[in-house]
């Protein structure tokens, strides 16, 4: 019988003690995290009063994993969730917070204007890690040359076509 390397899925620590012992250091979480750590976010620090409540998740935070969201084009907050719990460079970066995909979204509708401003979306574009641009949707409905209705009115055409070649 063949000596198999240890596999014991339910021992307590599945996950390294560091995320730089199995990311290659020149993973893109620490490029954002570098660049964050850098920012002057009065602009978001601002944002936030001495109102009571729950505490917010810090900026810094939250501007890391957006800006690694957008580097690896995801969209969707429920994604963006779901990459939070899953994805190792999301959690080096979210520094083991897990906020949920409605604090995400509020944090954007909230520090959008902020976050343009930074510039550093246009930076990382330039460094082939995130594309920027405008998508608009409006609904609007085109035929197209394959669509299912054109392709009825292509078959009647035929049948009437040859009906009236056969009645010649």
């Amino acid at each position: 019988m063949p000596s198999y390397k240890p596999y014991r899925p339910e021992q307590a620590g599945l996950l390294p003690v560091h995320v730089q012992d199995v990311l290659p250091e020149n993973h893109r979480c620490f490029l954002v995290h570098a660049v964050v750590e850098k920012l002057d976010i009065a602009a978001f620090e601002a944002a936030y009063g001495e109102a009571g409540g729950e505490s917010p998740y810090h900026p810094r935070m939250m501007l890391k994993v957006w800006l690694y969201a957008f580097a690896l084009q995801v969209k969707s907050r429920r994604k963006l969730e779901q990459r939070l719990h899953e994805d190792l460079g999301f959690r080096f970066l979210a520094g083991g917070c897990a906020p949920d995909f409605k604090t995400l979204s509020e944090f954007l509708r909230v520090h959008r204007a902020a976050i343009v401003e930074l510039q550093v979306l246009q930076m990382l574009r330039r460094a082939g890690l995130a594309r920027v641009g405008e998508v608009a949707i409006d609904s609007t409905r085109i035929k197209g040359n394959a669509s299912r209705d054109r392709v009825v009115q292509r078959k009647r055409w035929r049948t009437t076509r040859t009906a009236s070649r056969a009645g010649r």
